[in-house]
């Protein structure tokens, strides 16, 4: 797609000396639009106001015909702009994104539109998130629908595995500390849930409520019960350094087999009750041995 040039801005891309940043408007999938700049102050664009970003893009090369424009973003969570929540709630996938070459000492005189894209996919990792993004020639290209697999396929506590996080919440107290990954902490059962066992909180999640990471969230990635005693390994260090006497809710997770959404009738130790009517996968699904068998 051409660039549109409007007639305000022509003599400033003939000066001799270029002063332009990205913008970036974002409608997302719930029709919110967001307004975000790489410049360092706020740019307002013909009466819209575009915020300071969180995070960064890499470059893009303006392809002929119908080769792909595709640009990455990459940053971290913050829970006044791009929110983790908003991520797994998916509203950012298929959010459209135009970008715009602003001349941030004289915003008001216009704007290049650059290109428009549609965000892929978003993956995260504790508080870190990377948008794959398709200029629309791209799009033709991509593959659509489910991939058919033995393990489900549906996020935890999502929209589609219907379960309800908030009653799957376990209180607990970190008693010791080895280091930002690595802590032994007292938990509480929640509520109609069933005594702890070894690996129950396994790719768990857990919300800080005090201490240095109060707001944040990290993931769990294995968990192993000594008496009244929880010892957890994060996924990733958490942001800062975890303290004595840090309280946080923790919630048990899930490895997407059949057997884990079997829950407490399952072999697993996952607190909830079957879940197997929301299960997403096909256990049953014949392996490449039993496909390639012959007579």
């Amino acid at each position: 797609m051409p660039a549109t040039i409007f007639p305000q801005v022509q003599t400033l891309i003939e000066a001799p000396l270029l002063r332009l940043t990205r913008c970036w408007r974002i409608t997302r999938s719930d029709g919110v639009i967001e307004l975000w700049t790489e410049h360092l102050s706020e740019l307002t664009v013909w009466n819209e106001t575009f915020t300071p970003a969180d995070f960064e893009a890499t470059a893009s090369e303006a392809n002929a015909g119908f080769e792909n424009n595709n640009v990455e973003l990459r940053g971290a969570f913050n829970n006044t702009k791009i929110t983790k929540a908003d991520a797994k709630a998916r509203i950012y996938d298929n959010a459209r994104v135009v970008v715009l070459w602003v001349d941030y000492l004289y915003p008001f005189s216009g704007f290049v539109r650059a290109d428009t894209f549609i965000v892929d996919s978003v993956q995260y990792t504790n508080d870190i998130f990377k948008c794959d993004v398709l200029s629309l020639p791209g799009i033709l290209t991509r593959k659509t629908g489910r991939t058919l697999n033995r393990d489900c396929d549906a996020e935890v506590y999502g929209s589609r595995c219907k379960l309800v996080r908030s009653t799957h919440a376990e209180a607990g107290v970190v008693s010791a500390v080895t280091d930002k990954r690595r802590f032994v902490a007292t938990i509480t059962a929640g509520g109609g849930l069933p005594a702890i066992a070894d690996g129950r909180f396994d790719l768990g999640e857990i919300d800080w409520l005090t201490g240095n990471n109060v707001g944040f969230t990290s993931d769990v990635k294995t968990s192993t019960i000594s008496g009244s005693d929880s010892t957890l390994a994060l996924q990733m260090r958490a942001p800062r350094e975890i303290q004595i006497g840090d309280t946080f809710n923790i919630f048990a997770g899930c490895n997407q087999t059949l057997d884990d959404c079997l829950g407490q009738s399952g072999s697993g130790a996952r607190p909830w009750l079957s879940n197997k009517v929301n299960h997403k996968g096909f256990p049953n699904m014949p392996g490449t041995t039993t496909l390639t068998r012959t007579p």
